[in-house]
C-alpha cells in the first residue's frame, strides 16, 4: 500500500512555487548577513580612505579657502586643529551613541529575518504534512534539488555583481565634502576674526 494516492497539477506547481521562493529568500537572507556585509563594510573604509586622500593633499588644501581670504596652509591646520579640538570630545560622545544605536537596530533586524525565515520553512512544512496527511504526492527530493540549482546560478550572478560591480562603484563625492569643508572653514575662521583680543590692562 503506498502511502500517496492522488496527485494535482496545481499542487505541485504551487509547491514548485513555494520551495524555490523560500529558498530564494533563504540564500539570500544568509548570504547578506554572511557576506554582502562584509564586502559593504570594506569598501564604505575604502571609500572614506578616498574620499579623506582625495580631500587631504596641498593642492585641495589650498583650494578649499578661497584667495580673497587670504588664509595660508598655516591658518588652515590651525583652523582644522580647532575645529578638531573643540569637537572631538562630543564626537566620541555622540558616536558612542550612534554606533550602540545602529548596533541594537542592526540585531534587530538581523534577529527579524531570521525568526521570519524560520516560520517560512515552518509553514512550508505544515504544508508538506498537510498534503501528505491528503494523500498526495509530493516528490520533495527533486523539488530541493531543482531549488538548489537556481541557487547556485542565483548565488553566482549575485557574487559576480558584488565583485564586478558594487565593489568598485564609487557613491562618495570628495567635490561635495570640499564644498562643506571649505563653508566650514571660512565660518570658522570669520568668526574667529570678529572675536576681539583682550586689551592688557
Amino acid at each position: 500500500m503506498t502511502f500517496c494516492t492522488k496527485n494535482s497539477v496545481w499542487l505541485n506547481y504551487g509547491f514548485d512555487i513555494s520551495f524555490q521562493i523560500v529558498f530564494i529568500f533563504a540564500f539570500l537572507t544568509l548570504f547578506f548577513f554572511c557576506y554582502v556585509v562584509t564586502v559593504e563594510k570594506a569598501e564604505y573604509i575604502t571609500q572614506i580612505n578616498y574620499l579623506i586622500d582625495n580631500l587631504l593633499n596641498d593642492d585641495n588644501l589650498n583650494s578649499l579657502i578661497p584667495s580673497d581670504n587670504k588664509i595660508n596652509k598655516k591658518d588652515i591646520d590651525i583652523i582644522l586643529s580647532g575645529i578638531i579640538g573643540s569637537q572631538i570630545e562630543e564626537i566620541n560622545i555622540n558616536s558612542k551613541d550612534e554606533n550602540n544605536d545602529i548596533l541594537i537596530n542592526n540585531k534587530k533586524i538581523k534577529n527579524k529575518a531570521l525568526k521570519l525565515l524560520l516560520i517560512v520553512f515552518l509553514i512550508l512544512i505544515i504544508l508538506i504534512i498537510i498534503s501528505y496527511l491528503f494523500r498526495y504526492c509530493i516528490p520533495i527530493i527533486s523539488k530541493i534539488k531543482e531549488s538548489l540549482w537556481i541557487i547556485l546560478f542565483i548565488g553566482m550572478a549575485e557574487l559576480l555583481f558584488l565583485i564586478i560591480i558594487a565593489k568598485n562603484y564609487m557613491t562618495v563625492d570628495p567635490n561635495y565634502i570640499k564644498n562643506l569643508i571649505a563653508t566650514q572653514l571660512i565660518n570658522y575662521y570669520n568668526n574667529k576674526q570678529t572675536i576681539p583680543t583682550p586689551t592688557p590692562i
